[in-house]
Parts: C-alpha cells; structure tokens; sequence
C-alpha cells in the first residue's frame, strides 16, 4: 500500500467535495438514480446530501 504526504490527501479530499457537489446537482436535475450510475457515491450519501468520506 503506497503511502500519500497530508497535502496529497487534503487534495483529494478537495476534488471529492468538488464531485460531490456536482452530484448532488445532477441529482437533483436528473434523479438520483442517474447520479449514483454515473458517481461513486452512496445512496444515503446522495439522499441525505452530506459527504460521508
């Protein structure tokens, strides 16, 4: 398992709110049920629109 730095991480942690936030809206203008075909998010995740990560 390869180790990543704190600076690696926090950048990860960014582009995942980031995709979130895009999910949620693609949610909300397409269904939920596309949101979770196309992001690799949780249904509850996704209903309750908080990040879980």
């Amino acid at each position: 398992m390869q180790e990543i730095t704190a600076k690696q991480f926090q950048d990860q942690k960014l582009m995942d709110q980031g995709a979130f936030k895009i999910a949620i809206n693609a949610k909300k203008i397409l269904g939920i049920e596309y949101a979770l075909q196309i992001y690799d998010f949780t249904r509850e995740e996704l209903e309750n629109e908080k990040l879980n990560r």
